[in-house]
């Protein structure tokens, strides 16, 4: 029966590679969450200036 075992040091460089590609796309989800969330923000204080405005002209 032939020897399909990988070698230790194989088996570290693909755990390492998984892991470098791991990271970067938890980097990449990360930045992706802090844009929408940005985003969000900026919608919500616009709408909050919206309103504040039309209450002022409201209520002068």
């Amino acid at each position: 029966m032939p020897d399909t075992a990988l070698d230790p040091l194989e088996d570290r460089q693909a755990l390492e590679d998984l892991m470098t590609t791991l990271q970067q796309q938890e980097a990449e989800a990360l930045e992706d969450l802090l844009a929408t969330l940005q985003q969000q923000e900026d919608e919500a204080l616009e709408e909050i200036a919206r309103r504040f405005h039309l209450e002022e002209q409201a209520n002068p």
